[in-house]
């Protein structure tokens, strides 16, 4: 008993409490729906019905030429997409950081504006551009060249829009890798003889290698789960990858939950591997930088190539920003999208009729910014309480909360949406289908984005601060909130930037979960796209832009924080 007594101790603290507490919150909104959802991949019946277990969905899963033929495509468009990606992120990276381009500092900014887009919305806006159809590029090459030269339906359009949109992540990360690096690895090279191409492939690139695959991993898994790109650019053309054929399970008909549940398992299973992956590779990346140290990274003349590598960014900001989101905001003003749009054709009817007439508007809106700010501030709070009981906190199973808090991270937006249905469609607790079983899957899908960075920012603190409050009488309560939380305010503040833009764009639960009085932003626009309603999707599009723009400012402004800060 004696030897039990120190371990009871230590269970009964009040933080190891709060750690019990946190611990079974995550498990029930994130470990009890995946189970659910396991358990009815060996069922036969839709949730709530009772059903022997069966492996009957997996040998059907595994002996059908669709699920080999899309899964085919899933890891195709992944690949391509992240080529793409990797080669448009790494290749800025090293243009913004190690090159004597001009105005590079005043580029940084804009080359990461696409992380804060939508990908649903760059798809959308992409069919305004490159439709054989109706693509506004295709009619400036009808009407030079009598050509139409780009089919943006189809595989290649979504490894494009793909690579564009998640080029970023990869620039983010490589950028970093870059500018922590030890110049003089490069200066000694130079001057055993190598030249610089030589230096590159045998000193740069290899202390770049870490960055470049976490980044390809990143990109790699963000492709895989992603929904909106391929419902818009494939869906109608019936050429489906898992997540679609996901959707067409759960929203056909006739509905097979089991087979969507069995489909989703394999997602998991899949996309879990590759974050497991992309977190070991991670902890290696100390090794390419040399902390403590304070140099200016080694600068590359280009000579007149330096016009060309600027000329290589202003391409990247017109082709991912300026073009497709200006024309997407252009279509909203139209009557009719054609490739050669006509003036007589501008209207404000669409706008009229979006925010006047068509009943779902205010309804997104509402709930759109309810979930983003308010489940932006629940998950940063949540993620500021178990960042301080792991970082600060001597509770019992500390380390394991840490754990359980970033498993959310493996699991696809799309498969909690179907975890979920499974868990709560025919719960006793009335939740399925309302504002709230959304607030709850969003907060605990993206605790991971804005954990790590209040992390990060508390190990930077000084515990001296805590412990004077403590010496002074402040339980762990007030020294937390007095204290802690102040001085948290520049990670509390990206992590909720973070999440906002998160939580606003949100497509692949909202789309599985949501019902009549619980539309988001983008539940509209889908369901006006199926419509065949373009200009007016357009409408609430630029308006959800329009926002998160304004947000984004208005917070960037009242807090005095970099946009850059937020994604580093």
């Amino acid at each position: 008993m004696n030897r039990i007594m120190p371990y009871l101790r230590l269970l009964m603290r009040r933080d190891s409490i709060l750690v019990i507490v946190i611990t079974a919150m995550i498990g029930i909104t994130v470990i009890y729906p995946l189970s659910i959802m396991v358990l009815g991949t060996f069922k036969s019946t839709p949730p709530g019905v009772p059903s022997a277990l069966t492996l009957n969905n997996y040998v059907t899963m595994f002996s059908s030429d669709w699920f080999w033929i899309e899964l085919g495509h899933t890891i195709w468009i992944s690949v391509g997409g992240t080529i793409l990606g990797v080669f448009l992120g790494v290749s800025m990276a090293w243009i913004v950081t190690r090159t004597d381009t001009p105005w590079v500092g005043k580029l940084e900014i804009p080359l990461i504006v696409p992380f804060f887009l939508s990908p649903f919305i760059g798809a959308l806006a992409w069919t305004g551009l490159a439709s054989a159809d109706y693509g506004l590029i295709n009619g400036w090459f009808q009407a030079l060249f009598g050509v139409r030269p780009f089919e943006i339906f189809g595989p290649w359009g979504i490894i494009w829009v793909m690579g564009l949109y998640y080029s970023p992540y990869a620039f983010l990360i490589v950028s970093g890798t870059l500018r922590n690096m030890d110049p003089t690895l490069e200066e000694a090279a130079l001057s055993a003889g190598a030249n610089k191409l030589q230096t590159m492939l045998r000193v740069t690139l290899p202390l770049m290698a870490p960055g470049i695959l976490a980044s390809a991993i990143l990109i790699f898994v963000a492709a895989a789960e992603q929904f909106g790109i391929p419902s818009v650019l494939a869906l109608n053309q019936r050429w489906y990858v898992l997540t679609t054929r996901i959707f067409y399970f759960l929203r056909g008909y006739p509905q097979d939950y089991s087979m969507g549940a069995t489909v989703a398992m394999v997602m998991l299973v899949f996309t879990g591997g590759m974050v497991f992956m992309r977190n070991r590779v991670m902890r290696h990346r100390e090794f390419v930088t040399v902390g403590g140290k304070s140099f200016r990274p080694h600068v590359i003349p280009l000579g007149k190539w330096r016009y060309f590598a600027l000329s290589y960014l202003l391409a990247y900001i017109m082709l991912s920003v300026i073009l497709p989101f200006g024309t997407f905001i252009a279509i909203s003003f139209f009557k009719f999208w054609s490739i050669h749009p006509k003036m007589k054709y501008l209207t404000l009817d669409n706008w009229r009729y979006i925010l006047f007439e068509y009943p779902t508007t205010w309804v997104a809106v509402k709930n759109s910014l309810l979930l983003s700010i308010g489940g932006a501030a629940i998950a940063v709070l949540i993620s500021a309480v178990i960042a301080w009981v792991v970082v600060r906190s001597k509770a019992f199973g500390k380390d394991a909360l840490d754990t359980i808090a970033t498993l959310p991270v493996a699991v696809p937006g799309l498969i909690l949406g179907v975890a979920y249905l499974w868990a709560w469609i025919r719960s006793p607790i009335p939740i399925y289908g309302t504002i709230w079983i959304l607030m709850i899957a969003y907060v605990s899908r993206f605790i991971p984005y804005s954990l790590r960075s209040i992390e990060s920012t508390l190990r930077q603190i000084d515990k001296s601060l805590e412990e004077s409050a403590n010496i002074s009488g402040a339980s762990w309560l007030r020294t937390f909130w007095s204290v802690s939380l102040p001085l948290l305010k520049p990670g509390l503040v990206a992590g909720f930037i973070l999440l906002f833009v998160t939580f606003i764009r949100e497509l692949s639960c909202s789309i599985l979960l949501y019902s009549s009085g619980s539309e988001v932003f983008s539940v509209t626009m889908f369901d006006l796209w199926r419509d065949g309603m373009f200009p007016k999707l357009a409408v609430i599009g630029t308006l959800q832009l329009f926002i998160t723009v304004a947000v984004l400012m208005l917070f960037s402004w009242l807090f005095k924080i970099r946009i850059t800060e937020v994604v580093k």
